[in-house]
């Protein structure tokens, strides 16, 4: 059985999470347009940029595997085309961003090289192609 303490503990723990994940939420929602794109989910450039580099940084330290892979798509596609040909093939921990080429990438977390496949398999569905970057 649990002690009081423990009990007030994990409430306050629970308490502290919560908050932080609102405060996490109105903030992207707030700043919506600084951070994406127009009615899409792919970071722009900036943003993108610094979400990498937390996240190479990450896995450098605890050791988990991502992969990053730029989206290769028929140039007569507009943006909003891909844009919506990749939000269909990705799961929702992936992330979209573009870098300062208008290139469009995703970031698979906990996807080594021989998980690639699945991902390879719904972009082609979706005809579209990824080039891995690492």
């Amino acid at each position: 059985k649990y002690t009081v303490y423990y009990k007030n503990l994990f409430k306050t723990l629970i308490l502290i999470m919560k908050n932080c994940l609102v405060r996490a939420y109105n903030y992207q929602e707030n700043n919506r347009d600084r951070i994406f794109f127009e009615n899409t989910n792919i970071l722009r450039s900036e943003e993108f940029a610094a979400e990498l580099e937390s996240i190479n940084h990450a896995s450098e330290e605890l050791q988990y595997p991502f992969s990053l892979g730029r989206v290769i798509h028929d140039d007569t596609l507009s943006f909003d085309e891909v844009a919506g040909k990749v939000a269909k093939s990705i799961r929702a921990t992936d992330i979209v961003g573009c870098d300062e080429e208008g290139n469009i990438f995703i970031i698979l977390l906990f996807v080594s090289k021989s998980n690639r496949g699945y991902t390879e398999q719904r972009f082609e569905k979706a005809g579209l192609q990824v080039n891995w970057e690492n």
